[in-house]
């Protein structure tokens, strides 16, 4: 007789991924976090600049998409 282990407060998606239900996606997704982690050791970059750099990148965009739609009249 087989018991079926589900993690509360997590949906079928996640439950699956972190009970490694499917190994090709949970090995991408392990993989990925180790190459971001490795990424980051190796540039001495905080999580912290590269996040506010992406924001700043997010604002600046918007600043410009704001000035191009009111010549463009949208």
């Amino acid at each position: 007789m087989a018991h079926t282990v589900a993690l509360p407060l997590v949906s079928k998606g996640v439950n699956d991924l972190l009970l490694w239900r499917v190994p090709a996606k949970s090995a991408a997704v392990v993989g990925g976090a180790t190459a971001a982690y490795l990424i980051l050791e190796w540039s001495g970059l905080s999580i912290i600049s590269i996040g506010a750099n992406a924001l700043l990148l997010l604002v600046a965009a918007a600043f410009v998409w704001n000035n191009v739609a009111g010549f463009i009249g949208k």
